[in-house]
């Protein structure tokens, strides 16, 4: 059980980011909202029967490292 429900929230968000360019018309009833990563560093966690929105804090330290390298990664 749990499955099915997630394989259909999976493949109608990636759709739904394909032809809205926002997995958020995916038109599953009673989904989670995909929040925008600009909006605050969060991530969608897919799990079966209850799928979730976690704060993204557990990389802070390597994102802050690698984004003070700045134009020394451009080639």
């Amino acid at each position: 059980p749990g499955d099915a429900e997630l394989a259909q929230l999976m493949t109608s968000q990636w759709a739904s980011f394909i032809h809205d360019h926002t997995p958020n018309g995916n038109q599953v009833a009673n989904a989670t909202t995909w929040p925008n990563y600009q909006d605050g560093a969060k991530n969608f966690v897919f799990q079966r029967q209850a799928s979730y929105i976690e704060a993204d804090d557990f990389r802070k330290e390597p994102i802050a490292f690698l984004n003070s390298l700045g134009t020394q990664l451009s080639h």
